[in-house]
């Protein structure tokens, strides 16, 4: 995922909405194999899995502010250029 984090710069206000799309979808999956997980397995067995659990669903919070931050920076870089643009020179 860090390397993804690192690509994302080189592309494009949809290729990114694109890229937060499939994570949104992504951490709606995770959660419900999540509560699926905690249904069919033990407490023991839970404890010992959770931290990689979290872990991931932590990466992928990460990955989802990542690519919003970043959509909203060239969102941002487009409309201070379109005022550029249109100012009286």
């Amino acid at each position: 995922m860090a390397t993804a984090l690192h690509k994302q710069t080189d592309l494009s206000i949809p290729e990114l909405q694109a890229k937060l799309d499939v994570v949104l979808k992504l951490q709606d999956k995770f959660e419900l194999l999540k509560n699926d997980y905690y249904k069919i397995t033990k407490d023991t067995e839970y404890a010992e899995d959770e931290s990689g659990l979290n872990s991931l669903e932590d990466d992928l919070q990460d990955f989802e502010v990542c690519l919003k931050t970043s959509i909203n920076k060239f969102k941002y870089e487009a409309e201070s250029l379109s005022m550029l643009n249109n100012s009286p020179a």
